[in-house]
C-alpha cells in the first residue's frame, strides 16, 4: 500500500488534475531522491507515474543528485532514456572504479558524455514546460543550499548544477563553477528535498525516497568521520558542520514525510524492504536494470488500486 499523511488525497489530487484543467487551487509536488545507483529505484518510481499519465500533473519536480536525472526525463516520457544511463553508463569504469581511489567517482564525465550530449533530455520541454524543475547543490564555501531552475536560472547555470548537485565529496573532489561561487553535492542538505516543497506551498506531495519505510541515517562511524575529516580537510569550518549533520537533515526529511505538518499532505513511494536497494557499488548492468524494472512495477500495482 502507499504511504505517507494521505496518500489517496495526493492520488486524488493526480488524477483529477489529469482530467482536467489545473485550475483546481492545489500545487503538486514530485521530491525525488538519487542517491548514486540506488536513484534508479526513484526512475523506475517516476517511470511508473509517467505511465499512468501523471507527467503533466506536477507543478514543480524537485531533485537532488540521481533524483535530478530522473525529473530531467519525465516531462517528455522519456524514463526508459534515464534507466540506461544507470544500467549502461553509471556502472562504466570512467564513472565508477574502486581503482581509482580517492577519486573513485567521475560523475562529470558521465553527466557531460551521456546527460548533456549523446542522450540528452529534450531542450524544449524542460525549458519551455510550466512545469518548473528544481535542482538542490551545496555551496562549497557556505554549506548552505541553493536551488537552480528550470525556468528562473540562466540556462548554463541550470546545465551546471547538474553537474554539482552529483559532486560527492567523500568519493569525488569535484566542484562547479557557477556565478563566480562553487557548488557540490545538493545530498548534504537537501538529500530529500522536501522542505523546499513546502516552502513553496505545495499542498500535495509525491515523495520518493529510496531507502524502505522506517529508514533512519545514523551518525558516521569512527573511521568515517577521520576518512571525511580527511577529505574535507580544505573545506571550509562552515562546510564541514553542515556535512557533519548531513543525517539530522535526511531524518528530518523523513519525519515530515511520514508525519506531516500544516497545509500539505504526502504519499510516500518508497522500496518496501533493503532488498529493492541497489548497492552504491553496483556493477552488473543486468542487477541495475531488475532493480529499475522491479520498482516501476511494484509502484504500478500499488497505485492502480486506487484508479
Amino acid at each position: 500500500m502507499p504511504l505517507g499523511t494521505d496518500p489517496k488525497g495526493v492520488i486524488d489530487a493526480l488524477i483529477a488534475r489529469k482530467n482536467g484543467p489545473s485550475n483546481d487551487k492545489r500545487k503538486i509536488a514530485l521530491v525525488v531522491e538519487g542517491g548514486a545507483l540506488r536513484g534508479v529505484y526513484s526512475c523506475g518510481v517516476v517511470e511508473a507515474l509517467a505511465n499512468l499519465g501523471f507527467k503533466d500533473c506536477f507543478d514543480v519536480l524537485l531533485g537532488t543528485s540521481a533524483g535530478a536525472l530522473n525529473c530531467l526525463y519525465l516531462l517528455d516520457n522519456e524514463m526508459d532514456v534515464a534507466q540506461s544511463i544507470y544500467y549502461e553508463n553509471a556502472i562504466d569504469k570512467r564513472c565508477l572504479n574502486l581503482w581509482k581511489f580517492p577519486e573513485i567517482l567521475n560523475v562529470r564525465w558521465m553527466i557531460s558524455e551521456f546527460i548533456l550530449k549523446k542522450k540528452r533530455f529534450n531542450d524544449q520541454v524542460v525549458y519551455n514546460s510550466s512545469t518548473e524543475i528544481l535542482i538542490s547543490t551545496t555551496n562549497a564555501n557556505s554549506g548552505e543550499t541553493h536551488w537552480f531552475s528550470s525556468l528562473h536560472s540562466p540556462r548554463e547555470d541550470f546545465e551546471k548544477s547538474i553537474l554539482a548537485t552529483a559532486y560527492t565529496p567523500i568519493v569525488c573532489s569535484q566542484k562547479e563553477n557557477i556565478g563566480g561561487e562553487l557548488y557540490n553535492d545538493g545530498y548534504v542538505r537537501a538529500a530529500i528535498p522536501l522542505k523546499k516543497a513546502i516552502e513553496l506551498g505545495c499542498t500535495d506531495i509525491v515523495v520518493v525516497p529510496t531507502q524502505p519505510w522506517g529508514y533512519r541515517k545514523t551518525k558516521s562511524g569512527l573511521l568515517s568521520r577521520l576518512y571525511g575529516k580527511w577529505r574535507m580537510r580544505n573545506y571550509s569550518n562552515a562546510y564541514k558542520a553542515v556535512y557533519a549533520s548531513r543525517h539530522h537533515y535526511y531524518n528530518e526529511a523523513l519525519d515530515i514525510a511520514e508525519h506531516g505538518g500544516d497545509g500539505f499532505r504526502t504519499l510516500v513511494l518508497c522500496p518496501k524492504s533493503k532488498e529493492e536497494v541497489i548497492g552504491s557499488l553496483e556493477s552488473s548492468s543486468d542487477a541495475v536494470r531488475k532493480a529499475g524494472d522491479i520498482a516501476r512495477d511494484t509502484t504500478l500495482n500499488k497505485l492502480r488500486k486506487f484508479l
